[in-house]
Protein backbone atom coordinates (compact mmCIF):
# COMPACT_ATOMS: atom_id res chain seq x y z
CA UNK A 1 0.00 0.00 0.00
CA UNK A 2 1.55 3.36 -1.10
CA UNK A 3 1.13 6.40 1.70
CA UNK A 4 1.78 10.09 1.35
CA UNK A 5 4.40 11.19 4.24
CA UNK A 6 4.21 14.62 5.10
CA UNK A 7 7.54 16.13 6.56
CA UNK A 8 8.22 19.49 8.28
CA UNK A 9 10.81 21.54 6.46
CA UNK A 10 13.22 20.69 8.97
CA UNK A 11 12.88 17.21 8.53
CA UNK A 12 13.01 18.06 4.58
CA UNK A 13 16.37 19.52 4.86
CA UNK A 14 17.93 16.26 6.70
CA UNK A 15 16.21 13.51 4.54
CA UNK A 16 17.59 15.79 1.65
CA UNK A 17 21.38 14.43 2.67
CA UNK A 18 19.94 10.82 2.21
CA UNK A 19 17.76 11.41 -1.14
CA UNK A 20 18.75 9.00 -4.15
CA UNK A 21 18.74 10.06 -7.92
CA UNK A 22 15.32 7.78 -8.57
CA UNK A 23 12.12 8.99 -7.02
CA UNK A 24 11.34 5.26 -6.28
CA UNK A 25 14.03 4.07 -4.80
CA UNK A 26 14.30 3.51 -0.67
CA UNK A 27 15.32 6.30 1.50
CA UNK A 28 16.33 3.83 3.53
CA UNK A 29 17.02 -0.07 3.45
CA UNK A 30 15.37 -1.30 6.75
CA UNK A 31 13.32 -4.11 6.87
CA UNK A 32 10.41 -4.83 9.34
CA UNK A 33 12.49 -7.79 11.51
CA UNK A 34 15.49 -5.41 11.85
CA UNK A 35 13.59 -2.16 12.47
CA UNK A 36 13.21 -2.45 16.22
CA UNK A 37 16.43 -3.76 16.76
CA UNK A 38 17.97 -0.01 14.84
CA UNK A 39 15.27 1.74 17.17
CA UNK A 40 17.31 -0.40 20.90
CA UNK A 41 20.44 0.38 19.31
CA UNK A 42 19.44 4.14 18.29
CA UNK A 43 18.14 4.16 22.00
CA UNK A 44 20.68 2.70 24.39
CA UNK A 45 23.32 5.25 22.25
CA UNK A 46 21.00 8.44 23.02
CA UNK A 47 20.51 7.12 26.83
CA UNK A 48 16.87 7.29 26.85
CA UNK A 49 14.38 4.45 27.69
CA UNK A 50 14.10 1.90 24.33
CA UNK A 51 10.74 1.68 22.95
CA UNK A 52 9.23 -0.72 20.21
CA UNK A 53 8.09 1.15 16.78
CA UNK A 54 4.30 0.66 17.16
CA UNK A 55 4.38 2.89 20.47
CA UNK A 56 5.85 5.63 18.19
CA UNK A 57 3.06 5.29 15.49
CA UNK A 58 0.16 4.94 18.44
CA UNK A 59 1.70 8.30 20.13
CA UNK A 60 1.30 9.77 16.55
CA UNK A 61 -2.17 8.42 15.72
CA UNK A 62 -3.52 10.08 19.20
CA UNK A 63 -2.22 13.12 18.53
CA UNK A 64 -3.10 13.60 15.16
CA UNK A 65 -6.99 12.69 15.97
CA UNK A 66 -6.52 15.32 18.40
CA UNK A 67 -5.11 17.94 16.54
CA UNK A 68 -6.55 17.33 13.24
CA UNK A 69 -9.64 15.08 13.58
CA UNK A 70 -10.21 11.73 13.34
CA UNK A 71 -10.81 11.84 8.82
CA UNK A 72 -7.51 14.06 8.63
CA UNK A 73 -5.42 11.33 10.68
CA UNK A 74 -6.92 8.52 9.20
CA UNK A 75 -6.16 9.75 5.69
CA UNK A 76 -2.56 10.62 7.19
CA UNK A 77 -2.05 7.17 8.53
CA UNK A 78 -2.93 5.33 5.54
CA UNK A 79 -6.02 3.26 7.41
CA UNK A 80 -9.12 2.63 5.56
CA UNK A 81 -11.33 1.80 8.04
CA UNK A 82 -11.88 4.82 10.64
CA UNK A 83 -12.47 1.86 13.28
CA UNK A 84 -8.47 1.65 12.90
CA UNK A 85 -7.63 4.89 13.94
Amino acid sequence: KRRLLVFCLPAQAILLRYMKPDPEAKLFALRRDNYGAVIRRACLQAKVAPFVPYQLRHSVATRLVDEVGLEAAQAMLGHSDATMT
